[in-house]
């Protein structure tokens, strides 16, 4: 299974501004090894509010790991 990380804020400009200099989306998602799914949201993100910085998110933080999400996945079916 591949690894999940986040891509860090100057990768996301990085790629809003190979996105305007006229690279698909696919092609971009390509170079920076993610899924397309991942530069189509940040590209979204950015033509409605000029920005890709991440911010916060309230509530509740994660205290389960993803080997324990995983086993709780199998076990509930």
């Amino acid at each position: 299974m591949a690894s999940r990380r986040q891509m860090e804020d100057s990768e996301r400009w990085r790629a809003v501004g190979r996105i305007e200099a006229g690279q698909s989306i696919t092609d971009v998602a390509l170079f920076f090894g993610v899924h397309h799914s991942v530069i189509s949201r940040l590209w979204k993100q950015f033509q409605n509010s000029q920005t890709v910085v991440q911010r916060p998110v309230a509530g509740r933080p994660k205290v389960t790991t993803p080997a324990e999400d995983r086993y709780f996945a199998v076990v509930a079916k």
